[in-house]
């Protein structure tokens, strides 16, 4: 491995990254031209992608008395986007740019685009995806529900990128054991049926195709983003968690409910502990090593 790249996964670890990987920006030939990483550094010519892990007690006890919501996990998440992640992909932007390259970090929640954007139709886009990348770097390969699983950790990490022109090595696609086992328990638990059992969506990456299961991204918003569905859980003045969508979510349906939000629930994520079932029945974190790595 040439000395900058290694010095810069160096970095990524020694500052919290759990795992780091490399991908060539040949390998997002296949993704739309606007969520390439040359649409963002039109001379890119690398990917670097860190995983944090997750703790396992916030998943392991989804739902579980006496806790009333997701909230741990929640807020985990909360801190883990919006401190952790970006200190470390901001580090690794400045390290790259001190060696005279230019280089973007990517936040790991980008901004989902509700409404076609030029060339971007049916809304929901994200502005650059890390699961795919994080599959182009060789962290991992894609679950049936689309997320990424790692050997070390199974699904059970977050991710974010940074974007560059300097001539890192690559790493090689992941090529070891089969991850995901096809049992669907992440698909038979969505609370809104969102996921298209018989309807895979498929990708290349590389010279690789992968598939997974196709989501109703209106229908899995409609809890993961407005988290309004709630199985029971706790009901404020003029407001109950357990809102169900419509058979058919549109766009006009999902922009509505924005606005029937409880602020409260909206923000502290009570009543929400229907999001995350596909992380907490995944079994893949179970075959992964004691030590990480």
């Amino acid at each position: 491995m040439d000395a900058l790249t290694q010095d810069l996964k160096s970095l990524a670890l020694k500052e919290g990254a759990d795992l780091v990987g490399v991908a060539p920006a040949t390998r997002f030939q296949e993704a739309p031209r606007m969520t390439q990483p040359q649409a963002i550094i039109p001379d890119a010519k690398a990917v670097v992608v860190i995983a944090v892990k997750y703790p396992d007690a916030a998943i392991d006890g989804w739902g579980k008395p006496p806790a009333e919501s997701m909230f741990f996990y929640q807020s985990v998440q909360l801190y883990m986007t919006a401190t952790v992640m970006p200190l470390i992909t901001f580090k690794l932007y400045r390290f790259l740019e001190k060696s005279g390259y230019l280089a973007l970090p990517v936040a790991p929640s980008g901004f989902f685009r509700y409404r076609d954007y030029k060339e971007m139709k049916g809304g929901f886009v994200a502005d650059f995806s890390h699961r795919h990348a994080a599959v182009a770097a060789g962290l991992g390969g894609f679950g049936r529900q689309g997320l990424l699983l790692t050997p070390q950790f199974g699904v059970r990490q977050r991710l974010a990128s940074v974007i560059t022109n300097a001539p890192l090595q690559a790493d090689p696609l992941y090529g070891g054991k089969a991850l995901c086992d096809g049992c669907e328990a992440c698909l038979k638990a969505c609370p809104v049926g969102a996921f298209h059992r018989t309807d895979p969506q498929s990708v290349r990456i590389g010279d690789q195709s992968f598939t997974y299961a196709k989501v109703d991204k209106w229908r899995c918003a409609w809890v993961e983003q407005l988290g309004m569905v709630g199985d029971g859980g706790p009901k404020f003045e003029g407001y109950t968690t357990d809102v169900f969508p419509p058979a058919r979510v549109t766009r006009e349906d999902y922009l509505a409910a924005m606005g029937h939000r409880d602020p409260f629930q909206a923000s502290c994520g009570w009543g929400t502990i229907s999001c995350g079932r596909c992380l907490h029945v995944c079994p893949a974190h179970k075959t992964r090593p004691l030590t990480p790595g």
